[in-house]
């Protein structure tokens, strides 16, 4: 029985980069505090994620790029699979942030179709700023183990709650509630297409998936 995931990254993975490689291994020989190591071995995992398929890459292969013992890595995750679930709900959180709005990003008279609007460039941007992250959210890598799908759902389930408040319908009618489920994941479909195909024409995108957001919008 495999122990995790198998698959080769849809996305392209940033070829890499000799003096930022060098520049993490004089910075992992320094002594950090836990919680700056656990982001650092979370970084260079998720590196080798993007290029990588999931059963190649080993806590030897992270120790390694981080140029510290083999064994370090052991004292913060248990198995290579705790690392990469700790790498989808890290993507999953930044994603919930970036479609969240700050209370003083919306103006009180916006209406519920620009409040809508503001939230996809929200999401646009963190696509545009981690297009491997936003693989992680939605599953995008291939067919992920039950508890990865488990965490994606729950994270649909808060984007869903999300967007209905942003378009001021907390509690919607079965109708709404279906029409904007619908809409999410024709936003995750298109958003996929659109970056493989080299993220051109941002404003047509955007006007497209606001019209698909019509019939929730009740326009």
């Amino acid at each position: 029985m495999r122990s995790g995931p198998s698959w080769r990254s849809t996305w392209s993975g940033a070829a890499p980069n000799s003096e930022t490689d060098r520049h993490t291994a004089r910075v992992a020989r320094t002594r950090l505090p836990p919680d700056v190591r656990r982001e650092q071995l979370l970084d260079i995992a998720q590196r080798l994620f993007e290029r990588e398929p999931y059963d190649t890459v080993s806590f030897e292969r992270i120790a390694s790029e981080a140029g510290v013992s083999a064994s370090l890595p052991y004292h913060y995750f248990e198995t290579k699979r705790e690392i990469f679930l700790a790498l989808v709900e890290r993507a999953i959180t930044g994603f919930q942030r970036a479609v969240a709005p700050s209370p003083d990003a919306v103006r009180p008279d916006a209406t519920p179709t620009q409040r809508l609007r503001a939230a996809v460039n929200r999401y646009l941007d963190f696509v545009l700023e981690r297009p491997n992250g936003y693989a992680f959210v939605i599953g995008a890598r291939g067919a992920p183990d039950a508890e990865v799908t488990r965490r994606i759902e729950t994270a649909r389930e808060a984007v869903h709650a999300a967007v209905l408040a942003i378009i001021g319908v907390p509690d919607p009618d079965r109708e709404t509630d279906l029409a904007m489920w619908g809409w999410l994941g024709f936003v995750e479909r298109v958003t996929t297409r659109w970056v493989q195909q080299g993220a051109e024409d941002r404003e047509q995108l955007v006007d497209l998936v606001m019209l698909a957001a019509a019939p929730g919008l009740g326009r």
